[in-house]
């Protein structure tokens, strides 16, 4: 045991914490209780929040069309090589010395991957192994209390573990950003067609208006201001929608063209100067006691045996 203990190559983690931008509503609250007087149904004032949370980038990680994207990536070695990621798992396997034999005597027996490109719905076997084992060394925490995103890595490489942390932040970024520029659009979409449905409604009602008061030009019943004051004030509860509506379709469209990013990075990922593991000092110490044990056990056997018969 001590000696496979003691086989095992070092391993490195690199961390990347960033802050995560929750959503806030993209309803006004004032235009929310206008709209539902006058018979709009603008969805609710409350917060719009995402479909993937931060929980879900754990899932995210382990998708094989976001692995595949990983796999992709372009990695500088300790000793200056670049290449792709998967390039690297190819030659630079995650795995023990003996886990590395089985595989290559299970790879006699297989037909030689001749495919490069990577799909993630076309994977052959040997890529979905390799996108597996990378699975293994890739994390994602979410703290919802402080709102807070940590991506580890960890790989034999120090130089790899913070490239790869990295980039994977910028990935599940895109990703993020990608999903909320879509959910922006239907949002103006929505807009867009409201407005011109309120513009209208204002305009035909302010036209309604102005021919009520040309028809009764000189009334002094009272029954005639009443309605005067009934449609005026219609009418300017039209405007205030209106104008509200105006207000957050533009909000919507800075939005489209904003290029601030989801997230913000409280701790950048550093190159590890420490292996993270394997803890060969307490593991062999461990193995060593029980030897001990165990041969003190083995010596005292024939004394234990005359006490208990």
């Amino acid at each position: 045991m001590t000696a496979l203990m003691l086989s095992i190559p070092d391993y490195y983690r690199s961390n990347q914490i960033v802050g995560y931008e929750e959503k806030t509503s993209t309803v006004l609250q004032g235009l929310h209780t206008i709209g539902g007087v006058q018979g709009f149904n603008l969805g609710t004032a409350k917060s719009n929040p995402d479909a993937i949370f931060p929980v879900h980038f754990v899932i995210l990680l382990k998708t094989d069309a976001f692995m595949t994207e990983i796999m992709q990536i372009p990695v500088t070695l300790q000793t200056g090589e670049r290449m792709s990621y998967y390039d690297y798992l190819c030659s630079h396997p995650q795995q023990t010395w003996w886990n590395a034999a089985i595989s290559k005597i299970e790879s006699l027996f297989q037909e030689k991957d001749t495919v490069r490109t990577l799909h993630p719905q076309r994977l052959t076997h040997q890529q979905s192994k390799i996108i597996s084992q990378a699975a293994k060394h890739v994390f994602c925490m979410a703290n919802t209390e402080n709102n807070t995103v940590t991506f580890s890595v960890i790989d034999r490489d120090a130089y790899v573990c913070a490239q790869l942390a990295d980039s994977i932040c910028q990935h599940v970024n895109v990703f993020m950003t990608r999903y909320r520029k879509h959910k922006i659009k239907e949002q103006l979409n929505f807009l867009e067609g409201l407005t011109a449905r309120v513009a209208l409604e204002y305009e035909q009602a302010l036209k309604a208006y102005s021919r009520y008061a040309d028809t009764h030009t000189g009334e002094t019943l009272k029954s005639y201001w009443i309605k005067h004051s009934q449609m005026r004030r219609h009418i300017e509860e039209k405007e205030i929608v209106w104008k509200a509506i105006q207000a957050q379709r533009d909000l919507e469209r800075e939005k489209l063209v904003d290029k601030t990013a989801m997230f913000v990075s409280i701790q950048k990922a550093s190159i590890s100067i420490r292996p993270e593991g394997p803890k060969r000092l307490f593991n062999v110490f461990v193995a060593m006691l029980l030897t001990f044990l165990m041969g003190i056990l083995y010596l005292l056997r024939n004394e234990f045996r005359q006490q208990l018969f």
